[in-house]
């Protein structure tokens, strides 16, 4: 199952590092005004990113039943 898990998630980062800015806006991004976050959803986690010179920087990786970093 882990296993599984993992492959996904490589899947998804593939794709992120293909088109990173086909994912939406992160519901943080107003928050953090002097970067864009972006978020792609894998399962049960939400991986917060950044991109900068085309390059794909993640910043966070959350579970979806943490508090969002703006209500921290």
């Amino acid at each position: 199952m882990a296993q599984r898990w993992y492959e996904g998630l490589e899947e998804v980062l593939l794709a992120l590092a293909e088109m990173p800015r086909r994912f939406a806006y992160a519901r943080e991004n107003d928050t953090f005004s002097e970067l864009e976050l972006r978020q792609v959803v894998y399962q049960s986690h939400r991986l917060i990113f950044t991109i900068k010179d085309e390059q794909v920087i993640i910043l966070h990786v959350r579970h979806i039943a943490q508090q969002p970093l703006d209500e921290l």
